[in-house]
């Protein structure tokens, strides 16, 4: 349990927030009512419940419908476009402009679209880089000290980080597979499957390492064309192992690492730390939290040329990395470098013009 000011009591555990948390059981509850005793659901559900997830509840409600009418098309569509232009009209008339809810999206949305129009055939590439950039005044006064990592729709944030291109093979790819899932002979696999790309018009499920490998590997086992595959040619998994492993098995452990490194650093309990946080990076270098925390308890351990190091490679990562430059400029402050200090200093008043840098 977690308790924040703005929000209720909600499930957490540490695959990192309660949204996580209701995707994957979300993505589970199927196997769970097939193999359990009924009675026993009672805990997913109520622990489904308190994630307090408005779109891990509509995914489970639209999952629920694409099970029922999915072999009557017609009314399933009808039932789908009801429901598309009721979602609609309840976004454009909600009140209220926060973050973390349906209205305070309707910003993020906003400005996601903007750049869509920008750029529509290109893209822009990291998302997390340029959005801040292209935050206008209205966004800036109806979210102050909001930077988004995540479009909170991933249909629009591959559009953005690949373009027209990106966006049409991912609406391929959903649509392939909801096409091998309806003919296999495990239906039931339709709601977690409807579920999850509910959840993905309001959240990041495919872009968050722990949703996205269990949905495609929940995909895989239960896919007629997979069986056909394995038994046609052993060489497409000799293919296909090494891009699981990089892409989406890698990441998922390295946050699982980043998890542990983060219990630790929050009890201080640095060297710990330190040993989780480099398997973090090792695994997936591209992590941005995990260097910028690596940073910090090598800084915390005395190590300061180090830390400034994993700093900066955050940076790389990501030109616009907020902790990252925080960092930075105390490191610089700290050891009296004032013309680093001030450069960065420069580019946190830029970037970020609203928060105390």
């Amino acid at each position: 349990w977690e308790k924040y000011p703005e929000f209720p009591p909600q499930v957490w555990t540490t695959l990192g927030n309660s949204n996580l948390t209701g995707e994957v059981i979300l993505l589970l509850f199927p196997f769970l009512l097939l193999t359990l005793p009924r009675w026993t659901l009672l805990l997913p559900s109520i622990a489904l419940i308190l994630t307090f997830s408005k779109g891990n509840a509509g995914g489970i409600i639209l999952g629920a419908i694409f099970y029922r009418f999915r072999k009557n098309r017609k009314l399933l569509l009808s039932l789908l476009l009801f429901m598309g232009f009721a979602f609609f009209f309840l976004l454009i008339n909600l009140p209220g402009k926060k973050l973390l809810t349906l209205q305070g999206r309707k910003e993020v949305w906003r400005v996601s679209i903007s750049m869509i129009k920008e750029k529509p055939l290109t893209g822009w590439g990291n998302f997390a880089y340029y959005f801040p950039l292209k935050m206008d005044r209205n966004f800036r006064k109806n979210l102050p000290g909001i930077y988004p990592r995540y479009a909170h729709n991933d249909f629009l944030q591959f559009w953005i980080e690949g373009g027209i291109f990106a966006f049409l093979s991912f609406v391929f790819l959903i649509f392939f597979l909801f096409r091998e899932v309806e003919k296999n002979e495990y239906p039931l696999w339709l709601v977690s499957f409807g579920g999850l790309i509910m959840e993905s018009f309001v959240s990041f499920p495919f872009h968050t390492p722990v949703s996205s490998l269990l949905f495609f590997s929940l995909c895989g086992i239960f896919s007629p064309s997979s069986k056909r595959m394995r038994k046609a040619s052993p060489y497409w998994s000799l293919l296909l192992l090494p891009l699981f492993i990089f892409f989406i098995l890698f990441p998922f452990l390295s946050h699982i690492e980043f998890r542990k490194g983060n219990y630790y650093s929050h009890k201080n309990a640095y060297e710990q730390a330190l040993r989780f946080y480099r398997r973090a990076v090792l695994m997936d270098p591209s992590h941005e939290l995990a260097h910028v925390n690596l940073g910090y308890t090598l800084f915390r351990l005395g190590k300061e040329k180090e830390a400034e190091k994993e700093w900066w490679e955050a940076l790389r990562i990501n030109p616009t990395s907020f902790p990252a430059l925080k960092n930075l400029l105390f490191l610089y402050s700290l050891k009296g470098e004032k013309e680093k200090a001030v450069k960065i200093q420069e580019k946190l008043e830029k970037i970020y013009p609203e928060k105390k840098t």
